[in-house]
């Protein structure tokens, strides 16, 4: 479905003398139809940069990404914007995601329009009810705006929305992170369901690793850019081969000073190196 081979972002700023930050890295990873791959890290680790890229909501420096068989990097806007119906993307601020001078009905409708504008207006309201039912809200949502339902009301709108197009590939970006303990395991239930019965192709960007391993049949693992492990959740999980994934599955004194003391050690191998 989605494979991703050798991509590289960088970002460049200053005028007079340019510097670079490499958010991301040489990463490579395939995503089969009908299967979650997690992405996890912390901040600035590259999650989010490269679903963007992979939307082209930001462009690579460099690499493939091919979807559905074609290379997409080099894609023009009009044959861009086909593929991206297919591709949907729900972020982390389901708030700002949505028109607040918009029902919940009005937003969902818009985004009929967009994609089928062949519906009459009686189909993309039978529709949009559809759509509410399937994520978990009652009729009486559909007449309100975003600032009277709880960020949890709205995050399933905007699951909603991006259902609209029914795309194959679906990319969540940190979409319970701004949401509470408890209505996170409603979202996430509500994601997983879903995913299962529409064989949904699913990208999850976390920074939880227990929210991984709760929805993700593979996992990446990130640190500054990097992919530092990657493979099959219950291996990743169950015998982490590299330490800050260790670090990551159990945050306790004793694995934050061997972390500490491998960058120290891997620092000093390449000074000796670049001397």
């Amino acid at each position: 479905m989605l494979t991703v081979n050798d991509l590289c972002k960088r970002y460049s700023s200053g005028v007079w003398k340019k510097s670079y930050t490499q958010a991301v890295a040489h990463v490579s990873f395939h995503i089969e139809k009908g299967k979650v791959l997690g992405i996890v890290g912390e901040s600035g680790s590259g999650k989010s940069t490269i679903a963007q890229c992979i939307t082209r909501l930001v462009e690579p420096s460099s690499g493939e990404i091919i979807f559905r068989g074609e290379e997409i990097t080099r894609m023009k806007a009009g044959k861009l914007n086909k593929y991206r119906r297919n591709m949907q993307m729900i972020f982390q601020d389901p708030d700002s995601a949505l028109d607040p001078k918009m029902t919940i009905s009005e937003s969902l409708e818009e985004a009929l329009k967009l994609n089928q504008c062949h519906y009459s207006a009686e189909e993309r309201k039978r529709k949009t009810d559809e759509l509410i039912a399937l994520v978990g809200l009652n009729a009486e949502h559909k007449n309100r705006y975003p600032h009277q339902l709880s960020g949890g009301q709205n995050q399933r709108v905007v699951l909603a929305r991006a259902l609209s197009f029914d795309p194959e590939l679906l990319i969540a970006d940190e979409p319970t992170a701004s949401l509470d303990v408890s209505v996170q395991a409603q979202i996430l239930t509500l994601l997983k369901t879903i995913q299962r019965e529409k064989e949904l192709t699913m990208l999850l960007i976390s920074h939880d690793m227990e929210i991984v391993r709760r929805v993700c049949d593979e996992v990446i693992v990130m640190y500054r850019g990097e992919a530092v492990e990657k493979g099959r959740v219950e291996s990743v999980f169950g015998n982490p081969q590299h330490v800050y994934t260790r670090l990551l599955l159990d945050c306790n004194e004793e694995n934050v000073k061997k972390w500490i003391d491998y960058k120290k050690e891997k620092g000093k191998r390449g000074n000796k190196n670049e001397e």
